[in-house]
């Protein structure tokens, strides 16, 4: 059984095809109530996870600049004192 069928049995999606579409593979699938409540939480850790991934790349970024920034600083210093 194909994961999307599960979730259907259970009642977590409502399943309605675009009925215009000659592709009748495509289908439109809306969460039902009792799908959100269940997939919240797991929204909630997914972007708290992006988050910290966010903040840590942001801040490596941030000590890279000031790298450049101070190895900038050090090459002038070395080029005006030729």
């Amino acid at each position: 059984m194909r994961q999307g069928s599960a979730r259907l049995d259970k009642g977590l999606i409502k399943l309605g095809n675009f009925s215009k579409a000659e592709d009748k593979r495509r289908y439109a699938y809306v969460l039902t109530g009792k799908g959100l409540a269940e997939r919240a939480p797991l929204i909630r850790a997914f972007l708290a996870r992006k988050m910290k991934e966010y903040e840590a790349l942001r801040s490596e970024i941030e000590a890279v600049r000031q790298e450049i920034a101070a190895g900038e600083t050090e090459a002038d210093q070395s080029w005006k004192s030729r």
